[in-house]
């Protein structure tokens, strides 16, 4: 399974997918004074508000425009699944070229 997460200024969205099959999609407020372990017991909520296991995730990737929760939501997203979150951010080795 693949944990897709978007920290945004008001929303933090996130989506699971199993294959090609979306497991779910929840929503967060952005509180930039959460730690990583409320962050982890959100998560661990929604795994368990959808029936799912989290340790069944494999993958996570995070995109984010608030910097200061970046670090505690990976740290969170390791905490609660066996995934290794990759953080989509600049100087990041993809393979796409973006000229702007």
């Amino acid at each position: 399974m693949l944990l897709t997460i978007d920290i945004g200024n008001t929303n933090i969205t996130l989506g699971l997918y199993s294959g090609d099959e979306l497991c779910f999609v929840s929503r967060l407020a952005t509180q930039r004074v959460r730690t990583r372990d409320e962050y982890a017991f959100e998560l661990l909520n929604m795994f368990n508000l959808n029936a799912l296991d989290p340790k069944k995730c494999r993958d996570a990737i995070i995109s984010s425009v608030v910097p200061e929760l970046t670090r505690a939501f990976k740290e969170a997203v390791e905490k609660v699944t066996k995934a290794k979150a990759l953080v989509v951010a600049a100087g990041i080795k993809n393979g796409l070229k973006i000229a702007t």
